[in-house]
């Protein structure tokens, strides 16, 4: 595990000046953009329509529900009720039972 504090601690007092930090931002950016997608193809292989799932919903919230939808990196879930289906990341479900 990193030590993001070391990490933080470091870009602060270092002399970056406005566009070193930019590159360094786009470069966290697209290593995380990676990351997800690589998660999201794995989580992929084991999602199909009509499993129940559970994920985080806003806030943190445990929410469940059954795939409607599997598409390149989200999946659409639908938890019941009115208007109640969420997009989300593949990486992000838990498949149940």
């Amino acid at each position: 595990m990193t030590d993001f504090s070391s990490i933080q601690s470091a870009i602060i007092s270092s002399n970056l000046n406005s566009n070193e930090l930019l590159e360094l931002n786009r470069i966290l950016i697209t290593e995380l953009k990676a990351t997800r997608t690589v998660e999201a193809v794995k989580a992929k292989r084991h999602l199909r329509v009509g499993l129940t799932v559970t994920f985080a919903g806003k806030r943190n919230v445990q929410m469940r529900g059954k795939i409607t939808a599997v598409k390149q990196k989200f999946c659409t879930v639908d938890c019941g009720g009115y208007r109640n289906q969420w997009r989300v990341n593949m990486a992000n479900v838990t498949v149940v039972g």
